[in-house]
């Protein structure tokens, strides 16, 4: 089995970081600039959904409370339904997940 295949969290904030165009390190700096939210609002989405971290682990993995991971949930779920740039951006990340979810479900049955 192949451990870099499926990139849990840190994964994510890479995946996240790269597709709205920071340095993953940005992720964790206190900042509302708007690039660096959405980014980090998506990385708290998929803790929460993909990787079923709980909302005060997805928010602590950045130096925030469970609050901001619940509204960071919410949120994302709004500009997926209304902003076709964000959805366009985390449809991007979710895809290259799937590729990764599967091309590790082929290797575990090969």
């Amino acid at each position: 089995m192949n451990p870099y295949i499926i990139p849990g969290i840190p994964g994510i904030d890479v995946m996240c970081a790269n597709e709205w165009g920071i340095p993953r390190e940005r992720l964790y700096h206190r900042t509302r600039k708007r690039e660096v939210v959405e980014a980090r609002q998506m990385a708290m989405y998929l803790h929460v959904t993909r990787e079923r971290s709980s909302y005060a682990t997805a928010a602590g993995h950045y130096g925030l409370d469970h609050a901001t991971a619940i509204h960071a949930v919410k949120t994302v779920r709004a500009l997926m339904a209304t902003d076709k740039e964000f959805k366009r951006k985390a449809s991007g990340v979710i895809g290259k997940l799937q590729v990764l979810d599967n091309a590790f479900e082929y290797e575990n049955n090969s």
